[in-house]
């Protein structure tokens, strides 16, 4: 992968789902050493690392139904983790996962209703417990103080969520309350796939808020996956959406306007329904 993505690109993202997850800024330094490795000779290239940040996250979230243990709080990513990742140069971001959401993110938050409960209702710098007076959230704060973005994987993965449905309702539950809170922290929606994800970002506080498109979003729709027989090689998570969606994500990349009633901006031959 790094030769191809070096003689293309100048530099990447580099995401943090390995196994075991690159949670330190010593992970990332191992991690980029062998990425610069594979770089072929006079070829420039930069990879930009991120740490797999979901221990203050999931503790979080577990406070809500008072599931926090001394173990909970080991694996933590520790403001003194983030200043040094910031220090480092190459550390740009950290990366937020829900279990199950996609490859190697079991480590990720389990259950959205703790993520609701969480975020809605308790301070928002909570002691893990009485004996541990560590905060649990001075992660995010040293995140926005050192101007380092929080990547996440916009969905929820809780058993009565619709597949189609996931990413909606992270917004809603998850990432609405996580931005009120931390009122200072940028954040990034990697791969947003729906109508409800363009308007959250066009919405969201200037400069607090980005989103990444992926080509095999705005290319189909869930019909090539699942008309005629289920095609597994059009399986990806984010899932496939309808064609209202590949469409917003379409018009998005042509910065067209994105207002419910804007006007189509397709041909005939693309079947748009937009």
């Amino acid at each position: 992968m790094v030769p191809f993505s070096a003689r293309v690109f100048g530099r990447a993202v580099v995401m943090p789902n390995l196994k075991p997850p690159v949670r330190s800024l010593a992970d990332a330094t191992a991690y980029r050493q062998r990425i610069l490795a594979g770089v072929p000779p006079g070829v420039a290239f930069e990879p930009l690392m991120t740490l797999y940040l979901t221990g203050a996250l999931r503790a979080l979230f577990m406070a809500a139904e008072s599931q926090l243990t001394e173990s909970t709080h080991a694996d933590n990513t520790t403001p003194e983790d983030i200043a040094a990742a910031a220090a480092s140069g190459f550390v740009a971001a950290c990366k937020y996962y829900p279990a199950g959401a996609t490859t190697n993110s079991a480590d990720g938050v389990t259950d959205v209703r703790k993520a609701r409960v969480a975020l809605h209702t308790l301070p928002f710098c909570l002691p893990l417990n009485s004996r541990n007076k560590t905060q649990v959230t001075p992660a995010l704060e040293a995140m926005a103080a050192a101007g380092m973005p929080l990547l996440v994987h916009g969905e929820v993965t809780a058993a009565e969520v619709d597949i189609f449905d996931r990413e909606a309702r992270f917004l809603e539950d998850v990432l609405a309350p996580l931005i009120d809170r931390v009122t200072s922290l940028r954040v990034v929606v990697e791969h947003i796939t729906t109508r409800q994800a363009v308007d959250f970002v066009k919405a969201a506080p200037k400069g607090r808020v980005a989103a990444t498109v992926t080509p095999q979003h705005m290319l189909l729709n869930r019909n090539a996956l699942l008309v005629g027989g289920v095609r597994p090689h059009y399986y990806c998570l984010p899932i496939l959406k309808r064609e209202v969606h590949r469409c917003v994500d379409r018009m998005t990349d042509e910065h067209a306007p994105m207002r419910a009633d804007a006007p189509c901006t397709h041909s005939a031959s693309q079947r748009c329904r937009c």
